[in-house]
């Protein structure tokens, strides 16, 4: 069973309306941390910064919010990051939380992988072609649409075992390259790909790195990624809801096999698929919150 954080001292436990409390499985770069914040009713949404800089809130109900921080995967770790979050409490006073935390270093595993030289040794074009992509990615995930898409905890975009975890440092063909920003699920070619979360398809297309790929924009700059597709199953500006088959597994662009690669940016931060699953947005509906140690 994993093990969370809840950073409030509060008597008996983590309870709903006591003061916002953090929950979070590590406090480690690529990590995400949730922020659990009770309104009085009919009071305005909580607002709030990390470092100065905006803090997203996702309703889960008219009182009850979840603001969400990432950590990028290349986030210095030993610096101290304040919380600051102004509300309106239960009891309709209006409140500023502040709360200090300090990431915690992170090992990551080495992985060495065989590709086709052609995806390590660029050629000018297709150096060209991947730095145009990189650009347009980046714009995309620069946009911060003023909208919120959660409907439940995120799902496995596949029901299999993850053979890639994220943050891994990969050399391929024995030159190092980026570590991975994601993870990779064991499927095999023309296996169904689902949407983790409802959301809007963003992008769809053939890239050189990820090959058919899928981008699904699920508001407030919180954006999943499926790469190496064989077929792509939606289109662009369509709304999808959690469970939304996207596509079909496949072994296109830089893929040693059949598999689906999955990734996260949160207001452009690279952040680990797996600590987005592990986030029990269910707590939006129970009175007591959560019990962490």
């Amino acid at each position: 069973m994993k093990s969370f954080y809840c950073l409030l001292l509060c008597l008996p436990s983590c309870a709903w309306g006591a003061q916002p409390f953090i929950v979070a499985r590590a406090l480690s770069p690529g990590e995400v941390v949730s922020v659990w914040v009770t309104v009085a009713a009919g009071a305005p949404p909580p607002q709030g910064t990390l470092d100065g800089k905006e803090l997203s809130f996702f309703p889960l109900s008219e009182t009850r919010f979840v603001g969400l921080a990432g950590f990028d995967l290349d986030d210095e770790a030993g610096v101290r990051r304040e919380f600051v979050v102004d509300y309106r409490d239960r009891y309709g006073v209006d409140r500023r939380w502040r709360k200090t935390i300090v990431l915690e270093a992170k090992k990551f595993p080495v992985n060495e992988l065989d590709v086709d030289a052609a995806y390590v040794d660029l050629s000018v074009r297709d150096a060209a072609r991947a730095e145009d992509e990189a650009k347009l990615l980046g714009d995309i995930y620069s946009r911060h649409t003023r909208k919120s898409c959660i409907d439940g905890n995120f799902a496995l975009p596949v029901k299999t075992a993850i053979t890639a975890r994220f943050g891994s440092r990969r050399v391929f063909n024995g030159v190092p390259k980026a570590p991975h920003a994601g993870i990779d699920l064991r499927a095999r070619t023309g296996d169904p790909v689902y949407s983790p979360a409802c959301g809007e398809v963003v992008l769809t297309g053939e890239l050189f790195y990820t090959g058919k790929t899928v981008v699904i924009d699920h508001g407030f700059g919180l954006y999943s990624i499926f790469g190496h597709l064989s077929r792509v199953g939606v289109a662009m500006g369509q709304t999808v809801s959690k469970r939304t088959m996207l596509g079909r597994a496949g072994a296109t662009g830089r893929a040693t096999g059949p598999h689906v690669h999955w990734s996260v940016k949160y207001q452009q931060a690279r952040v680990d698929p797996e600590s987005l699953l592990a986030i029990d947005l269910g707590m939006g509906s129970q009175d007591n919150g959560y019990s962490g140690r």
